[in-house]
């Protein structure tokens, strides 16, 4: 509909702001290296994936989820989503599943929960979640001291995929969609690299050095 695809615009804007502002040490540096079979590891330092689930499936609803006011500092309580009061709001995503990557059991259903991304138009935001039809989702899983492990949309909602009739991904969310996308920009060619046997890359990484103290 004409609401939705308004709504998927507002929500897409919304992630490529986001995501502009946000400098992390070590993104991912295409969509192969984002998918939960890849383990990066800087050796006697740490060990990540950048995310943990991958599926491929239907979106059936959105709806609002937990949102939370400040009580003072870093303390956040749970209020309702309509109320003035609520500094952050997320929203509900569920999914039919038809594949899964990264797990060892099948899903039929998940559900991840997105923030609202500075959205001031929550109602065109869900309503742009919604709509999104026959997606690729990549997935990362968040603990919440509210809600225990839940799962969230990797790199903020850019590696949401949809797929067209002829199974063509496009993902509206990155900004430098050609280049980071390559060659995985079907769902044939996405499927193969998300079902290859998981690999582990060593990142090559000296800690800058302090800066000496001059005299």
């Amino acid at each position: 509909s004409l609401m939705s695809e308004a709504g998927i615009a507002h929500l897409f804007d919304r992630v490529r702001e986001v995501r502009e502002g946000n400098c992390r040490q070590f993104p991912p540096e295409n969509l192969r290296d984002a998918l939960p079979n890849m383990t990066f590891t800087i050796p006697g330092k740490t060990t990540f994936r950048h995310s943990t689930l991958a599926v491929i499936g239907q979106v059936i609803s959105a709806d609002k989820g937990p949102a939370y006011a400040h009580a003072g500092d870093d303390v956040l309580v749970r209020t309702d989503f309509d109320s003035p009061s609520a500094a952050e709001r997320t929203v509900d995503v569920h999914m039919s599943v038809d594949e899964t990557y990264g797990q060892e059991e099948p899903l039929d259903s998940v559900m991840f929960r997105m923030g609202l991304l500075n959205s001031r138009e929550p109602a065109l935001f869900i309503d742009g979640l919604a709509g999104l039809g026959r997606i690729v989702a990549v997935l990362d899983t968040r603990h919440s001291r509210h809600h225990g492990d839940e799962l969230i949309p990797a790199e903020q909602g850019a590696l949401l995929g949809r797929i067209d009739a002829d199974g063509a991904l496009s993902f509206p969310g990155l900004v430098n969609e050609v280049e980071f996308v390559a060659h995985l920009s079907s769902l044939d060619a996405f499927r193969a690299a998300a079902a290859e046997p998981a690999l582990v890359v060593e990142i090559d990484y000296t800690e800058p050095d302090e800066p000496e103290d001059r005299p």
